[in-house]
C-alpha cells in the first residue's frame, strides 16, 4: 500500500511466528468515497497528501478513461472534468520527481486482453493528462519505481504471445523524463514476473520481488551496471 502522511503505523515482523497484522482499531473506514466503482485501477500519493485514482475496469470489459482526486482528510473524492489520454487498467503508475504522475502501459480491453504501449502524465498543477512517450513493449500488470536520479524503471508484466496466450515478461525499460523516451534494459530478470512489486533499496538498487506465476524469487537491478542479478528466494530486504 501507499503510506498516508499521517500518524498511523502498522508494524510487521519477519519472524517465525508470522507478521503482526493491523487490528480493527488500527484501520479507519473512510466509507464510499470513490465517485465511480472500479477495479484494476491505480492510486498514487500526490505532493499535497491527496491521491490520484486513475483508470481501471468499471464492468467486465469496460476500461475507464476517468480519474478522480481522493482526499482522505476531507473525506471526499472529486471526479476530474477532463479524461485520460487513454482508458487503461492494470497500468504502472508512479510519481515523478517534479510531482507529476506517470501512467505507463496497462490493458485497454479485456475481450480479448489487449496490453498497450501508450503512456501519459498527469499534472496536478493543471489537473490535465498529456501523452508521454510510448513504451517499447506493450505490457500490463508491470510495476514501476522512480530511481534517485529521477528516471523510472518499469519491470516485467504480461503481454500476448503469437498464439494469443499470456506471456509473462522478464525484461525491463527505463524512462527518462528529460527526453520523454524509454530504453530497454540490456539484462533480463532471472525470472519472468507480472503483478509483482518493486522498490528502491537504501543503496539505490531496485529489488523486484514475487509476482505471477507465483515465484518467491527476487531480482536486484543495479543502476551502476544496468544489470539484474538473482537476489535470492524468500529472503528479507
Amino acid at each position: 500500500g501507499t503510506p498516508l502522511d499521517r500518524d498511523y503505523a502498522f508494524v510487521f515482523q519477519a519472524a517465525a511466528a508470522g507478521p503482526v497484522m493491523p487490528g480493527q482499531n488500527d484501520v479507519e473506514d473512510l466509507g464510499d468515497l470513490l465517485r465511480t466503482g472500479r477495479w484494476f485501477h491505480r492510486m498514487t500519493l500526490l505532493p499535497d497528501g491527496r491521491f490520484l485514482v486513475a483508470g481501471g475496469y468499471q464492468q467486465a470489459n469496460a476500461v475507464s478513461d476517468r480519474a478522480e482526486i481522493l482526499d482522505p482528510v476531507q473525506r471526499q473524492s472529486v471526479l476530474l472534468t477532463g479524461t485520460m489520454v487513454q482508458g487503461r487498467a492494470a497500468q504502472a503508475q508512479v510519481p515523478l520527481a517534479d510531482g507529476r504522475v506517470l501512467l505507463a502501459g496497462g490493458e485497454i480491453s479485456d475481450t480479448p486482453f489487449v496490453p498497450t504501449t501508450s503512456c501519459e502524465i498527469y499534472d496536478p498543477a493543471s489537473g490535465e493528462f498529456t501523452a508521454a512517450g510510448d513504451l517499447i513493449v506493450a505490457r500490463s500488470l508491470a510495476h514501476a519505481v522512480r530511481l534517485p536520479d529521477g528516471r523510472v524503471l518499469i519491470s516485467g508484466g504480461q503481454s500476448i504471445n503469437a498464439s494469443l496466450g499470456f506471456h509473462f515478461r522478464d525484461d525491463a525499460e527505463l524512462y527518462d523524463p528529460a527526453t520523454d523516451r524509454w530504453s530497454l534494459v540490456a539484462s533480463p530478470m532471472t525470472n519472468p514476473r507480472a503483478a509483482h512489486f518493486s522498490w528502491v533499496a537504501g543503496d539505490g538498487d531496485v529489488i523486484v520481488y514475487g509476482g505471477t506465476p507465483g515465484t518467491p524469487s527476487a531480482d536486484r537491478w543495479s543502476p551502476a551496471s544496468g544489470a539484474f542479478s538473482n537476489a535470492g528466494s524468500g529472503a528479507p530486504f
